[in-house]
């Protein structure tokens, strides 16, 4: 018996599935990128938004000051490494209430993260 010979015909879809996957390929390395970015972005605004809000706890507290608020932030902000670049924290007090402002980027997608937390300054009413 002779050897098997292979014909093509003009509708033939030979080498379909390289195209695909070619095309394909990079679209998904894309998407999975992009996913894994906004988890790391997700993750920073988290981080900024907890700074924020237990350094303005911790500063409303009774005898607190402004320099408690600020260390309490800082130190929060720390916990985070090296995901969080261009670290700002502001505080400001008046007699009733203390505000948090820390603004910072993601290391790795440099975008903006800020949080705003005013808190109620805790105080003494003898009765």
């Amino acid at each position: 018996m002779a050897g098997h010979v292979r014909r093509r015909y003009a509708g033939s879809d030979e080498g379909a599935v390289t195209a695909e996957v070619l095309i394909i390929t990079p679209i998904l390395a894309l998407l999975v990128f992009s996913v894994i970015q906004a988890a790391l972005w997700g993750w920073a605004v988290v981080g900024v938004h907890a700074a924020a809000d237990g350094a303005a706890r911790d500063g409303a507290a009774y005898h607190a000051t402004v320099g408690d608020a600020y260390a309490s932030a800082m130190q929060r902000l720390q916990a985070y490494g090296g995901e969080l670049t261009d670290v700002h924290v502001t505080v400001t007090e008046t007699a009733t209430t203390i505000t948090v402002h820390v603004t910072a980027r993601s290391s790795l997608l440099p975008l903006p993260v800020d949080a705003t937390v005013t808190q109620p300054r805790e105080r003494f009413t003898g009765g």
